[in-house]
């Protein structure tokens, strides 16, 4: 990774940010930031946010129940309504059953008609995700994957967090999963896909990236 690399991805950490499929691309921006929302007329409008480490207790973050509701403003606020918001993971710090209902809470103030999530390693740190299943994994298969269709796009939601030694790793099934899933798309379907790890080799020394599991 480059360093116009690097500062493009920091950019994103501790915001919401705005994306927008126009003509099967994914463009995006920083969300408050001031830079410019795409001038041509958007297939599909969603904004992100990530991180929220509800629960969290640190001189790093002294409210982090301040800066997710900031988040959420900022969503609110974007200048339209995005047809879907996905938070991609940690959602909470240590996985309780109260940080998880204090997370969905706070969520239902997103002005959208759709709220999707995937885990992060601090929501699946101590069971395999089970807690964070039994609140946000309702309609999704296996640890907790998922796909959905929105107009027009087709939108992958994936779960690579379940490994700690891993982190990143997808696993057979899930390949297989995401294999089936796109089969009967046309060439031309524009496809998102989402995870809490990278799916690029951000900063492999730390987990930031995918490891692949071979196949018999």
């Amino acid at each position: 990774m480059n360093r116009r690399q690097l500062l493009r991805h920091t950019a994103w950490f501790g915001a919401a940010v705005g994306l927008s499929v126009v003509g099967g691309e994914v463009l995006s921006h920083v969300a408050g930031s001031g830079s410019s929302a795409p001038a041509a007329q958007p297939t599909l409008r969603f904004a992100q946010v990530s991180d929220s480490h509800i629960g969290f207790t640190g001189a790093a973050n002294t409210d982090v129940a301040g800066s997710f509701t900031h988040a959420i403003d900022t969503v609110n606020n974007l200048g339209y309504t995005p047809d879907f918001v996905i938070h991609t993971g940690d959602l909470t710090h240590l996985a309780t059953p109260e940080q998880f209902d204090q997370v969905r809470q706070m969520m239902t103030g997103l002005r959208t008609p759709h709220v999707f999530t995937v885990p992060g390693e601090h929501d699946s740190a101590d069971d395999a995700g089970a807690k964070y299943r039994k609140t946000f994994g309702a309609g999704t298969r296996g640890d907790g994957w998922y796909s959905f269709d929105i107009a027009g796009v087709h939108v992958i939601a994936l779960v690579n967090t379940l490994n700690l030694k891993k982190l990143g790793h997808l696993g057979v099934d899930q390949l297989e999963f995401v294999e089936k899933d796109v089969a009967s798309l046309s060439s031309d379907t524009p496809i998102v896909v989402f995870s809490h790890i990278p799916l690029f080799a951000m900063y492999p020394d730390w987990g930031w990236g995918p490891t692949m599991p071979r196949r018999p």
